[in-house]
């Protein structure tokens, strides 16, 4: 996805919920504070984790950087990978896996002009997990993920502190 649609999305998501604070506006700590704050960010964290998310493959590994943090992952870590139901799924040894929903970013590649594959890169990550030779050459930067995360931070933070002051005020 492309930077500017992975770092909009949690302050887009945290700008409607907000909005749903005010009008859906209820009194008490459950309904007015406690509710809001819970799946608000519940609501947040599950919109940046559907359009943050990015995969970079270098010489070393894997590395996956979703709304709020970044993983790496070495290549011998990684036993197989596919794309399955609108789910992009990389299984590890030992049998952990981590899965994205793919059906956004097809949508959204097809809107702004682009091509984008689930099925393609689950190949690709598999290939390069068995195949040495078929490798990126080149070791990448580690900054993997900066805007995003810190985009998606602020949003949740300034996201609870309006949900803080519109119950106190």
């Amino acid at each position: 996805m492309p930077l500017p649609l992975r770092a909009a999305a949690g302050p887009v998501a945290a700008l409607v919920v907000a909005a749903a604070v005010v009008l859906l506006d209820d009194d008490g700590w459950w309904e007015g504070l406690l509710r809001p704050l819970w799946i608000g960010s519940l609501a947040i964290l599950a919109c940046a984790q559907t359009l943050s998310w990015q995969l970079v493959a270098d010489r070393n590994g894997l590395r996956v950087a979703t709304a709020l943090r970044t993983r790496c992952y070495r290549w011998a870590e990684i036993s197989a990978a596919a794309a399955h139901r609108n789910l992009l799924t990389i299984r590890l040894h030992g049998g952990r896996e981590f899965s994205f929903f793919s059906r956004p970013a097809v949508w959204l590649a097809a809107l702004f002009g682009g091509r984008y594959d689930p099925g393609a890169v689950a190949r690709t990550v598999a290939t390069a997990a068995h195949r040495p030779d078929l490798r990126p050459a080149q070791a990448l930067p580690d900054r993997l993920g900066g805007p995003q995360h810190l985009v998606n931070r602020l949003a949740l933070t300034g996201y609870a502190v309006f949900t803080v002051a519109h119950y106190a005020l």
